[in-house]
């Protein structure tokens, strides 16, 4: 539980046939092996011989394993010379019992997960490096339930923008492959998957940056802070990328209004001097009357 295991390796050297495996983790005993929220990654199991086969570059299982909300990458599984085994099983090779949910399995050689076992291994819920998974190359050996697994989504909100605002962008892997939303407080893609965003107008804190996942999802602001036009934008993990078009609008000008009417205070006479001048000849003309 909250493991990292890398950079592990293992070499079998002596004549024979032999089976060898697990870079990181091998359950060869009875029992449970349980992952959970843990990194296995960059290990190794490698044979040098053509009677002996490498099984399970990071996991190997012969009894009873369930795998929750880690990340398996970049393990291996190598023969130097070649023989009537062949690798098998780069991140996980199965002889047992195996349940995988809401895990980050990506870029593991030769292939993510081998089953070799009578039982089908519960492998739903996973996100295998893209949203459309060349699933006949990556999990091998016999059958295997992978389906619905986790893919990608990404939205723009708001869609539109005017200049000096901003734009959320998210990559979204809380939804299966049959279109189903999972809460992350039942199981999400591990949390610290790098999100790569890019946009052509504006800035992402540039032109290129990253965010991590977080329950399921990863966020940046577009900021519409240089000219009116069309951002092109994107989000990438792994092998999936993503393309969304964010319209950035003039920023709206309040006009300046002008009038040529002409103000009583304009014209330099005031307005009770004029008062008084309209009395005055009033009263001039009342007593002009009287005297006649």
């Amino acid at each position: 539980n909250d493991s990292m295991l890398q950079y592990n390796t293992i070499t079998a050297t002596t004549p024979g046939i032999n089976r060898i495996g697990g870079g990181a983790i091998s359950n060869s005993f009875a029992g449970i092996t349980f992952i959970d929220k843990s990194t296995i990654q960059y290990n190794t199991v490698a044979t040098v011989d053509g009677d002996e086969f490498a099984a399970g570059g990071g996991i190997y299982n012969e009894n009873v394993l369930v795998i929750c909300n880690s990340t398996i990458s970049f393990n291996t599984a190598t023969a130097t010379n070649g023989g009537e085994y062949t690798p098998i099983g780069g991140g996980v090779c199965n002889f047992g019992e195996m349940v995988a949910n809401f895990n980050r399995i990506v870029n593991n050689s030769p292939g993510a997960v081998h089953n070799d076992a009578e039982s089908v291994p519960d492998l739903q819920y996973n996100w295998w490096g893209s949203s459309n998974p060349e699933f006949d190359q990556i999990i091998t050996g016999t059958s295997s339930d992978y389906d619905p697994w986790v893919v990608m989504r990404y939205t723009t909100n708001p869609t539109t923008i005017t200049q000096g605002s901003t734009s959320t962008l998210t990559a979204d892997f809380r939804y299966d492959s049959d279109g189903t939303f999972h809460d992350p407080a039942l199981g999400h893609l591990p949390d610290g998957a790098v999100v790569t965003f890019t946009t052509n107008l504006g800035n992402v804190g540039s032109k290129i940056a990253t965010a991590l996942t977080i329950n399921g999802a990863a966020t940046i602001l577009l900021r519409g802070d240089e000219a009116a036009g069309a951002a092109l934008t994107s989000a990438s993990l792994d092998l999936e990328t993503m393309y969304l078009t964010v319209p950035i609008t003039p920023a709206t000008v309040n006009a300046i209004t002008t009038t040529n009417t002409v103000g009583m205070q304009k014209t330099g006479i005031p307005i009770a001097g004029i008062v008084l001048t309209l009395l005055m000849v009033l009263v001039g003309f009342i007593s002009t009357r009287k005297n006649q």
